[in-house]
């Protein structure tokens, strides 16, 4: 497949040394990439990310924010540790993440009365409210996606992505360097 290249990036990879500063390539051959299952994965998550963030941009939630919100709605009193494990996100990112949804008193922290060095996690008032408007924008964005599948292909669908996911041995230990 073919794709016209753009940016600053683009024409930077497509000028030859010593040329006169012109692209030598003005459509990228993307070669057998369509057809990796990796690559058509990565597009589909972007292209999902890109109609998330058009969403969400108007309440200032992330991916990774939702993701945390959702599962501390779902588990109160989770500890960190627990709720880093559930998403594959390392420790130190969390923390950061936390951060900001506590400074938007959306969770509280609570120091453990077994162990002070752990830290329960719970919605504040405003971020019960919070989540319950999130999860509407949510809604929307899940009929949206089925929308464009159709009902039965985004189960066939969910159901190969989950086929992947459990024959993946040690998936469990990966964690994500972003969020």
């Amino acid at each position: 497949m073919a794709r016209r290249a753009s940016g600053r990036k683009a024409n930077e990879a497509a000028m030859a040394p010593g040329s006169s500063g012109r692209s030598t390539v003005d459509i990228v051959d993307t070669g057998y990439l369509p057809s990796v299952l990796g690559y058509a994965l990565r597009r589909a998550q972007l292209a999902v990310f890109k109609e998330f963030k058009a969403r969400f941009d108007g309440i200032g939630i992330r991916p990774s924010q939702f993701s945390i919100l959702t599962i501390i709605a779902r588990n109160p009193g989770i500890k960190q540790t627990q709720l880093s494990e559930a998403l594959f996100i390392k420790r130190a990112n969390l923390v950061r993440l936390l951060d900001e949804l506590e400074l938007r008193d959306l969770i509280r922290r609570d120091a453990s009365v077994h162990d002070r060095r752990s830290h329960s996690l719970i919605l504040t008032a405003y971020g019960v409210d919070f989540v319950a408007r999130m999860e509407e924008i949510h809604r929307q964005l899940e009929d949206h996606l089925a929308g464009l599948l159709g009902k039965e292909p985004k189960t066939a669908l969910l159901k190969m992505l989950y086929q992947l996911i459990d024959s993946a041995p040690g998936v469990e230990d990966v964690v994500a360097d972003y969020d």
